[in-house]
């Protein structure tokens, strides 16, 4: 009796599982495809590519050396949006920290004391990451004419041996 019991459990289990395995097929097919001829990788840097070139139209993107040029120059305001722990564990020297995730909960102004017209520069945690794009995105519908998102962020930063230092220094998100 047991026997049959499992068994037909097992039964309709497997007839509910059928058609999710196959709905996941069909949908993720083109995904199978690419991925079994090697070019997976490639196929999603594009349609990050695509994302930001749609999404963040208006975001002019910096690489490493424009940053690095930018930060050597001084004249330009860095903003680390990554959470503040790692902020306060290292961050490029003089940035200030305005986590997105606390600035979507808190809707403060961002940098209410930073001229409109000041060149300012938001990085993240790395390329793959779109928490500086959206910062930047947030801080020009604020008013702001002139920021740039630096698309490397901060493990491209020290993997290259630029400056970088550790504990708080400014943080503009509130509370400290």
């Amino acid at each position: 009796m047991r026997r049959s019991v499992l068994l037909r459990d097992c039964a309709w289990a497997l007839l509910l599982m059928a058609p999710a395995v196959l709905f996941g097929l069909w949908i993720f097919w083109p995904l199978i495809g690419v991925a079994h001829q090697g070019e997976l990788p490639s196929y999603l840097f594009n349609l990050r590519q695509e994302k930001r070139r749609s999404e963040y139209a208006g975001i002019k993107i910096i690489n490493l050396d424009q940053a690095y040029a930018l930060f050597n120059q001084g004249q330009a305001l860095f903003v680390d949006v990554r959470k503040p722990y790692q902020y306060e564990e290292e961050h490029i020297p003089g940035a200030v920290s305005l986590p997105l995730d606390d600035w979507k909960k808190n809707k403060n102004t961002p940098l209410p004391y930073i001229p409109k017209d000041r060149l300012i520069v938001t990085y993240c945690i790395r390329e793959a990451c779109y928490a500086h794009l959206e910062m930047a995105k947030i801080l020009q519908a604020q008013g702001f004419t002139q920021v740039m998102a630096y698309l490397g962020g901060f493990r491209e930063w020290e993997k290259a041996g630029y400056p970088k230092q550790a504990g708080l220094s400014l943080q503009m998100a509130g509370k400290k």
